[in-house]
């Protein structure tokens, strides 16, 4: 599991009832050592973390969320995150109107590259698009996320190369991390969605011009791992 602040979304529901073989869960590993993360000023710690992830992918969507709050990564109910099984043509996605803080596993939508919902009773984020049409480009990405961290999109909108001052940031050089400008406005359309995955090739992140960034992974901690290290 990922503890962000020190709690389970479903913490009083005791273990998952999934088992191992259900068609939505994920890839479990060994418990390891829990870390904490401080602030950005080094001060309060705002987060634990145990190397442990849950089986059921709705739990994965769900603590992800609660580690960008901790991060101050989100913005009301608007960023979503999804994730999907290797080889899958459905994901799982944070539903519409819901915040990062308040989303729980049970709320998640499954939905098909062509946007319909399979699972749930929850409304999709108008930029589902943008989710679809990466998987649909990315056989190797299993998980997507969208944010609009404040740093980020500060950077973007000035237009300026992103220089690695630290070790986090030759992550995002050589070759430098794009920056998709054409539009500022919503993915909210198949063609859009399309651009974006093309925009984005075979990276691992990319800034929306005056909007947002993108991160995609192998898996979930990778993802949002790599847009924490971004911003």
């Amino acid at each position: 599991m990922i503890h962000a602040l020190g709690n389970s979304p479903n913490e009083a529901d005791g273990p998952s009832s999934f088992s191992e073989n259900s068609e939505c869960n994920g890839s479990a590993t060994e418990p390891g050592r829990a870390v904490s993360i401080p602030d950005r000023h080094g001060a309060q710690k705002i987060m634990t973390i145990a190397f442990e992830y849950p089986q059921e992918i709705p739990e994965q969507i769900a603590y992800a969320c609660r580690i960008l709050v901790a991060l101050g990564m989100a913005d009301a109910i608007w960023g979503h995150i999804s994730m999907r099984l290797p080889g899958d043509d459905t994901f799982w996605m944070k539903p519409a109107t819901f915040g990062f803080e308040d989303v729980m596993p049970e709320d998640m939508i499954r939905l098909g590259l062509d946007g319909k919902t399979v699972a749930g009773a929850n409304p999709k984020h108008m930029e589902y698009p943008l989710h679809a049409e990466i998987y649909r480009a990315r056989h190797d990405v299993n998980a997507v996320l969208h944010a609009h961290p404040i740093h980020s999109i500060a950077f973007c909108a000035i237009g300026q190369r992103l220089r690695p001052v630290t070790h986090e940031g030759v992550l995002f050089c050589d070759p430098d991390i794009r920056c998709f400008d054409a539009t500022t406005d919503l993915i909210d359309t198949q063609e859009l969605g399309r651009a974006v995955a093309r925009h984005l090739g075979d990276h691992k992140a990319m800034f929306l011009r005056n909007h947002g960034v993108i991160t995609v992974g192998d898996d979930m901690m990778e993802t949002v791992a790599t847009s924490f290290f971004l911003e």
